[in-house]
């Protein structure tokens, strides 16, 4: 029971909880038990500690404990010892999954759930005394946001407190900064002002604390200090001289050069710190040192140190960056301009020193390679990659040959996330690999070898850490605007901040829009590139002082930003003039976008609306691609420095010019060319060149069509004959089909009355079908000509659309156009022949065709039908009558010159019965008749009327027809007695032959 809900609501699945909270709660003590252990079998550990939390039984609190404590112990041993292999301690900033980060989160708010158990805790603070420092900061830097705000404020509060006393009786650089996290996440929510008296004290007493035992290595004891008042007054302003001792006493003791020295440096800036005797280019020159440094480890040091390096370099690019740009404010201009070419120099130096590393080529380059798609993960994909990019690396270098191997091995096998294909890939290759493979199988051991996909990829990172389980390589499917994008500029992909900050504050500085700032780029770059510089970072130089290190250091940025704006500013002047004056210019519609096309006018790009392109609407707008066409600039944006462009405006105004003689001589029979403009199902729209005009779909051919697309194409040309037009003129007529000689013009003379013609049956009516003998010329043969028979013939019984059919001339008018047909003229008559089959009395065997009201029509020989009327059928024959049934009859009356036939079923006797045949009245009831008299009054409802005449239903019996005639169907107010009133009847007259009554109820109120 348990597993079976499990399947159909994953616990993993957040969405699923309040469902398997719900289905818990019906549950008794043992088997809550039972689904907690299958919930944490599952991997889900909230879900089981909110179970228990909401369920009250202490046996079932105790259990779930134990359990958690066991899959945790084992958790944070796996997670120690990851963080102290030699790679994650060389690694200054190693790679943590973000799965670990999230199990992390859920540990914590599981211990929440559970009470903060001791034994638990003390779990937790076994992980934080024992885990590397570095790859400790990752788990807990992504944890404390959302404990924030699942936690209350006295949850907080005791959560935060037990830690802060292991604190204060043993100071630990690792649970110190695990408090520095957690108050940083607390200081931006807004429970500090929900917090208790005593807490506060408790922060006091901490921050005491700290500052005897703060070590000059650590800033973040300093932020904790100062996060903490600003949690007790909710107020903060470092430019205060109260401040300025203790913080010039720890940013003068920090070890220059290292990227920790950001945050510190930001989080005074926010606070108003003026940073006045702070030496900044002396930390510059530590921060360039540790480069140079890191430079010459790669030429000396052994494989896991230069992996290490390389992999820091990747994953912090982004915050040198920051850090000097930051450090950069604080200097004189000419020290500004030093810096950054130095270090910018120092980048290109690593890169040159990384090249030997396996894949830095490829992805530092954003060289696609191919990958084939073999095995599906829990998060995305594992890729084999085409051998030949690891045997062209192997060949330039002298390896070993169990080097070699090791090398293929641990490099044939990529990553890729299934949110990047998301993002990324135009195929929706993801979701058609997991349908092929449900199970998440290698394809290799499903035995399904067409389930393997060949992509191009980039390698969007090398992760060279010892948590990384997956992969050293992760990819992104290939997008080719992206590259395109990044290969105009040659921006590389290692370090590219640096290049893509340089161009963006290039495009700043020309007050144009950044394509690296496109929204639908973003994605790409934030898996692509190691940071899209989100944090709002500006370099303060004079215009002419970047531009020369641009074109120094990054001639192509330069090329593609200030040189070709100042060309485009130059071609965008001239396209103001040709606006200005009102000119016609030749373009090149270069390609489709969102609502039109992108034209070359001159060398600029220029938009084409799609409704500007032609006066007339556009099934196929591909067409026009690489199309040379004359345009007029009808708006100019000069803030974006676009022009939007028409080809219709110029079209109209010839149009205009041209309407008016065009309307000078219009007349009827005019011949005149146009082209056609819409197509509809009733007709054919034409610009005439300023003017349009209809065709009729009957004025499109002699033939008989069904929609006019089988005759014209938009924009076909046409000839065309002026049929009518109205006094204004605004409203032409137009004919086609009368420019062709009519059909039965040329229809053949020789044909006479009684020539035998075949045809096609091309519509079928009620009254006969129409049979095209030639194109355009019908002739209809009416269904009284399909058969001999006369009883219930219909067209549909004897031919279908499309039917190729042989018929008989009856009639030919040549002048009028007319031409009627026979089938059954083609046979001889069947009643010729009736006297010497059939006599009167004879009793003879037929099929029963249609069964009517007044009886039943019988065929006795093939075109020859009789008629039973009711009376001459017994009641005990009624039920079992049906069509197709054969029956004996007895002919009573024959008269084949009016083809007549009479037959009785009623073989024994005959007696006067009121048969009722297939109708839904029943005998009157004779009783009632016999109660009523002339005069009565009756109160009945309006059934129906007919030209003024109702039928009336009245209490008693409803199977008589009461009648009351239009005379006497008026109200006191002259007002007629409408369908459904319900009023008073005075009766008036009884019918018994026919079974009715007359009413009036006129005569209710005027007697």
């Amino acid at each position: 029971m348990f597993e079976a809900a499990l399947n159909i609501h994953d616990p993993s699945d957040k969405r699923s909880h309040s469902v398997l909270r719900f289905f818990s709660e019906d549950l008794t003590e043992d088997k809550k038990i039972e689904f907690v252990k299958s919930i944490f079998n599952r991997g889900s550990w909230t879900l089981a500690t909110e179970i228990t939390r909401t369920s009250h039984s202490i046996k079932l609190s105790e259990e779930t404990k134990n359990i958690f404590a066991q899959i945790l112990e084992k958790w944070v041993l796996e997670r120690v010892n990851h963080s102290n292999t030699k790679l994650s301690k060389e690694t200054k900033n190693p790679h943590v999954p973000k799965i670990y980060s999230y199990e992390f989160r859920e540990a914590i708010i599981a211990i929440k759930d559970l009470g903060f158990h001791i034994e638990l805790m003390l779990i937790i603070e076994k992980f934080l005394n024992e885990c590397y420092k570095t790859y400790l900061d990752k788990f807990i830097d992504r944890a404390f946001w959302l404990v924030i705000d699942e936690f209350s404020t006295s949850e907080l509060e005791t959560f935060f407190l037990y830690f802060s006393n292991l604190y204060m009786k043993n100071v630990s650089d690792n649970i110190g900064n695990f408090l520095y996290v957690f108050l940083r996440n607390l200081a931006y929510s807004p429970k500090i002002f929900f917090l208790s008296e005593d807490f506060l004290e408790n922060l006091e007493q901490l921050s005491q604390k700290i500052q005897k035992s703060g070590t000059d290595s650590n800033y973040s004891f300093l932020i904790s200090i100062l996060i903490i008042e600003f949690i007790r007054f909710k107020e903060l302003d470092l430019s205060k001289t109260e401040y300025e001792k203790v913080i010039l006493s720890t940013i003068n003791k920090l070890e220059s050069g290292k990227l920790e020295n950001l945050e510190l440096l930001s989080f005074l800036k926010k606070f108003n710190y003026k940073f006045e005797e702070y030496n900044f280019k002396h930390e510059i020159n530590s921060l360039l040192n540790s480069i140079e440094v890191n430079i010459k480890k790669l030429q000396e040091a052994d494989e896991i140190i230069k992996k290490a390096i390389l992999h820091h370099f990747i994953k912090s690019s982004n915050e040198y960056l920051e850090l000097l740009v930051f450090q950069l404010e604080f200097l004189n201009e000419h020290e500004k301009t030093t810096e950054l070419k130095r270090f910018i120099n120092l980048i290109d130096s690593l890169r040159f020193n990384l090249k030997g590393f396996m894949w830095f080529k490829e992805y530092n380059n954003f060289t696609p390679i191919k990958g084939e798609i073999v095995s599906a993960l829990i998060n995305g994909f594992g890729v084999e990659l085409n051998p030949c990019y690891i045997n062209e690396f192997i060949s330039e270098q002298n390896y070993e040959d169990l080097k070699k191997s090791e090398l293929i091995k641990d490099n044939l096998f990529g990553f890729t996330n299934k949110k990047s294909f998301k993002k990324n890939s135009d195929s929706n290759v993801y979701h058609s690999f997991l349908k092929k493979n449900p199970v998440k199988e290698n394809y290799k051991k499903s035995g399904l070898d067409s389930v393997s996909e060949t992509n191009l990829f980039l390698i969007s990172e090398l992760n060279y850490s010892s948590s990384n389980k997956g992969s050293v390589i992760n990819l992104i499917p290939y997008n080719e605007s992206i590259y395109n994008l990044l290969n105009s500029f040659k921006i590389n992909s290692f370090f590219s901040c640096i290049d893509l900050f340089l161009a963006n504050e290039a495009f700043n500085l020309l007050k144009v829009f950044s394509p690296f700032r496109k929204r639908q780029y973003i994605p790409v770059f934030s898996r692509l590139l190691p940071s899209t510089l989100s944090t709002p970072i500006k370099l303060d130089f004079k215009e002419d002082k970047f531009w020369n290190i641009l074109k120094d250091l990054r001639p192509i940025i330069f090329n593609e930003t200030y040189v070709k704006t100042k060309d485009k500013e130059k071609e965008f002047e001239e396209l103001i003039d040709i606006y200005n004056q009102g000119k016609i210019i030749e373009g090149t519609i270069q390609s489709m976008t969102q609502g039109g096309f992108f034209v070359d006018i001159q060398g600029h790009k220029a938009f084409l609306p799609g409704s500007q392109i032609e006066n007339y609407s556009i099934p196929d707008y591909e067409s026009y691609i690489d199309k040379t066409m004359d345009f007029k600039i009808v708006k100019i944006d000069h803030q974006y420095k676009s022009a939007v462009v028409s080809h219709r405006i110029i079209i109209e105004e010839q149009n205009e010019k041209n309407k008016s003689s065009l309307i000078k001589k219009l007349e009827k029979g005019l011949v005149l060319q146009g082209i056609v403009k819409n197509i509809t199902s009733y007709g054919v729209f034409i610009d005439l060149g300023g003017i349009d005009g209809l065709i009729h779909i009957t004025d499109l051919s002699w033939v008989r069509i069904n929609h006019p697309n089988e005759i014209v194409r938009l924009d076909q040309k046409l000839n065309l004959v002026v049929l009518d037009f109205d006094d204004n003129k605004s409203r032409i007529q137009l004919g086609l089909k009368q420019l062709s000689q009519h059909p039965w013009e040329t229809l053949d003379n020789n044909i006479k009355v009684g020539d035998k013609v075949k045809g096609k049956v091309v519509v079928i009516a009620d009254y006969g079908a129409f049979i095209e003998i030639e194109k355009g010329v019908e002739g209809l043969i009416h269904v009284s000509e399909m058969s001999w028979l006369t009883h219930s013939i219909s067209a549909n019984d004897f031919v279908n659309l499309g039917d190729e059919i042989e018929a008989k001339i009856l009639t030919i008018d040549r002048r009028n156009q007319k031409l009627s047909l026979s089938i059954r003229q083609l046979e001889q008559d069947p009643w010729n022949t009736i006297h010497s089959k059939i006599d009167k009395g004879k009793t003879i065997k037929g099929k029963i065709s249609k069964l009517i009201s007044v009886g039943a029509v019988i065929e006795i020989l093939p075109g020859i039908e009789g008629f039973a009327h009711k009376s001459n059928i017994p009641n005990n024959l009624i039920s079992s009558l049906e069509i197709g049934k054969e029956i004996l009859s007895k002919v009573i009356f024959i008269d084949s010159s009016k083809r007549k036939l009479s037959l009785s079923l009623n073989l024994a006797t005959k007696k006067e019965i009121n048969y009722k045949f297939k109708q839904k009245n029943k005998t009157p009831n004779l009783d009632f008749l016999k109660k009523i008299k002339v005069g009565d009054i009756f109160e009945g409802i309006v059934l129906k009327t007919n030209n003024g005449t109702g039928i009336i239903k009245i209490e008693g019996n409803s199977n008589l027809a009461v009648i009351c005639p239009s005379r006497h169907m008026k109200k006191r107010d002259g007002n007629p007695v409408k369908k459904k009133d319900i009023v008073k009847f005075k009766l008036l007259e009884i019918d018994s032959s026919k079974s009715r009554l007359i009413v009036s109820h006129t005569k209710t109120y005027s007697s």
